[in-house]
């Protein structure tokens, strides 16, 4: 199993780099990008898991729509 996560900040991506390579994970990966244009192929994934960040974005449904295009 593998995790990978969205981030569109630098100081964001280098700060997850260091606390993953600190702890000594290998299956975690960070890539930058945006929720309303993910930078991942279509099913890549199994879940989707949002913190609430899709409540931020102002382009709500196009998020969904992203969701729903690597899961199903």
């Amino acid at each position: 199993m593998s995790a990978s996560n969205l981030l569109n900040k630098r100081w964001q991506l280098e700060k997850a780099h260091r606390f993953r390579d600190e702890a000594g994970f290998e299956n975690v990966a960070f890539e930058k990008g945006y929720i309303e244009k993910r930078p991942f192929e279509d099913e890549s994934f199994d879940v989707v898991v949002s913190n609430g960040v899709t409540n931020l974005s102002a382009e709500r449904d196009r998020v969904l729509s992203e969701y729903r295009t690597p899961v199903w």
